[in-house]
This record gives structure tokens, C-alpha cells and sequence, in this order.
């Protein structure tokens, strides 16, 4: 999916941005910038997307 629309690639950290100055919540905009990118990663699917954190995080 991220082959065919490049322009997603911008999307985590314009979602991990403005969610820190709409919430002053680094940590969980940081956290939902990564899960967001995982899940374009993953090719928008959810499992998939779980299984790329956690083996990141393992």
C-alpha cells in the first residue's frame, strides 16, 4: 500500500505531531505515530500491524 501512495509516509509523524500539540501527550502520540506507521507497514492489516510492534518491542 505505502508503494502506491508515497505520500502516506508523511502521515505517522503529522498524526504523532498533532496529536502532541492538540493533547500535550508525548509518550501516546508517539505511541499512536508508531502503530499508525506499523499499520501502513503491514498493509492495513490489524494483525499484522500487532505482530510488527510487538516483535519491534520484544
Amino acid at each position: 500500500m505505502v508503494e502506491s501512495y508515497e505520500f502516506l509516509t508523511l502521515l505517522p509523524p503529522l498524526l504523532a505531531i498533532g496529536l502532541v500539540v492538540a493533547t500535550r501527550k508525548v509518550l501516546l502520540s508517539l505511541g499512536l505515530g508508531v502503530i499508525s506507521a506499523a499499520f501502513l507497514v503491514a498493509d492495513g492489516s490489524p494483525w499484522g500491524t500487532v505482530e510488527l510492534v510487538a516483535s519491534a518491542f520484544a
